[in-house]
C-alpha cells in the first residue's frame, strides 16, 4: 500500500485531527453552527506552529475549541476544499491502523 503524504499525528475525540503533511501542520476542527455542523481545515501559521512545538497537545486542543466557537474568523483559511482527497486518504490510513491496533 502507497503511504500517503499526508498523516494524522494527533487528535482530540470526536473534536479535531493534527494532520502533517511534509514539514507543513493542518488542523482539521469539527465546527457546529445553529443545526449545522461541518468541518474546517486549516494550515497552522508560523505562530500557531511554534506555539504547538512549545505546548503540543493542550495548545491545539485550545486552538481547536477557538476555531470551533470563531469559525467565521477562519473560513478565509479553510482548506477542506483543496485538500480534501489528502485528508481523506489520511483518515482512511488512520482508521485501519486503529482496527489494526485494536485486534
Amino acid at each position: 500500500m502507497m503511504s500517503t503524504l499526508m498523516k494524522i499525528v494527533d487528535y482530540g475525540p470526536q473534536s479535531w485531527f493534527l494532520l502533517k503533511s511534509e514539514a507543513n501542520y493542518y488542523l482539521s476542527v469539527r465546527c457546529q453552527q445553529s443545526f449545522a455542523e461541518y468541518e474546517l481545515l486549516i494550515q497552522l501559521n508560523p505562530d500557531e506552529w511554534r506555539e504547538y512545538h512549545a505546548l503540543g497537545h493542550v495548545y491545539i486542543d485550545y486552538l481547536a475549541a477557538r476555531v470551533s466557537y470563531w469559525a467565521r474568523e477562519y473560513h478565509n483559511r479553510d482548506l477542506s476544499k483543496q485538500l480534501s482527497s489528502q485528508v481523506s486518504q489520511a483518515f482512511e490510513e488512520w482508521k485501519a491502523n486503529q482496527v489494526a491496533e485494536a485486534v
